[in-house]
């Protein structure tokens, strides 16, 4: 009897077709072999018999399914005690089920596009298609056949040269692959690190993508490989390749300066030069920098309060982002190196 898990592996290659597979089995075997009949009519009772996920065959390369987990993590201040919730996403990519798994503070767009931008990078590549849930960081007006996407998630897939196919509402199967990896991050991650104290959402991330290693290096059953090893065998090769650079969302925002020189963005407080008391000046603000103009000038960079634990520490955040003259201009040294693009969207003050 023919190897039907290796055979539902190898239809996930684009172009594979059962008749090829017959016609290599039956070169193997020759006399000994079934007929193409007999050879197919066992390979379908077997697929039916799968669990629900395993019974789509996604093509090498073609889709990631995206969504959060429902449990969440915490992050406690260690100076305040403060305590905040961790929301965890999860991308799995639909032929070899790899995962991506990363916290984060909020499931705010800033943070669901970094995470994007994370997960392409550490798959080494860009999937054709992104089938995300109909969250409101990625549709703007949920519909059946024709939702609409956020003008930031529609900006970030055209750079990275994909496509976003939100599930359908009410069509659990358009998710299905999401879920089940949704489920397993939640058992495999989430329950063993609910004891665990976190301090900053670089320790929790370090601790996570330990455990994910583990998930991914692990064997599945029912193909007799791990999620690595099938994902460097068909996902990695069909992916398609990074752009060269990074893509970077950043919003805009007028200000006037107060009497204590400082300017107020995202219940944060960030100070210039106290010249500009009663001045109007412009915000630019990316997840990582904040930066504040004056008249085509730069007085004051800083590094945004409440997000550059999510992703950087103080140690890594030592570039300049001057976006006024298209260059990056590195602090320690004052050499500069190539601007990221990035995306500016306008907020009413």
């Amino acid at each position: 009897m023919p190897d039907f898990a290796q055979c539902a592996v190898e239809l996930r290659r684009k172009g594979m077709t059962k008749m090829l597979l017959w016609q290599e089995y039956h070169e193997q075997y020759q006399e000994q072999a079934y007929a193409y009949t007999q050879f197919c009519e066992p390979f379908t009772r077997w697929f039916k018999s799968q669990k629900r996920s395993m019974r789509q065959l996604h093509v090498a390369g073609d889709k990631l399914f995206i969504d959060y987990c429902g449990p969440r993590l915490q992050v406690v201040n260690p100076d305040t005690g403060e305590v905040r919730e961790a929301e965890v996403f999860v991308a799995t990519l639909g032929a070899s089920n790899y995962t991506y798994v990363e916290a984060f503070p909020s499931q705010g767009k800033p943070y669901w596009l970094e995470a994007h931008a994370n997960a392409f990078e550490h798959f080494g590549g860009v999937p054709q298609l992104l089938v995300p849930d109909n969250l409101r960081s990625a549709v703007s007006k949920a519909n059946r056949y024709e939702p609409r996407l956020n003008d930031s998630y529609q900006k970030l897939a055209n750079h990275y040269q994909t496509a976003v196919m939100p599930a359908r509402p009410y069509k659990p199967k358009d998710k299905a692959k999401a879920e089940n990896a949704v489920l397993l991050v939640e058992r495999w991650i989430i329950m063993r690190l609910r004891h665990q104290t976190f301090h900053t959402f670089k320790e929790l991330n370090l601790a996570i993508r330990e455990l994910m290693d583990d998930l991914n290096q692990r064997e599945m059953k029912q193909y007799g490989a791990s999620r690595k090893a099938l994902f460097d065998k068909l996902d990695k090769p069909a992916l398609k390749p990074l752009p060269k650079q990074r893509y970077l969302y950043t919003e805009t925002k007028r200000a006037k300066v107060g009497p204590d020189y400082h300017i107020e963005y995202r219940r944060h407080y960030y100070s210039v030069p106290h010249q500009l008391v009663g001045h109007h000046v412009e915000l630019e603000a990316s997840n990582r920098l904040v930066q504040i103009y004056h008249q085509s000038n730069s007085p004051s960079t800083h590094v945004a309060k409440g997000n550059v634990e999510t992703a950087l520490n103080q140690s890594t955040c030592r570039v300049i982002i001057n976006i006024k003259s298209g260059r990056l201009d590195a602090c320690s040294t004052g050499a500069p190196i190539s601007a990221q693009p990035h995306e500016k969207s306008s907020i009413s003050c």
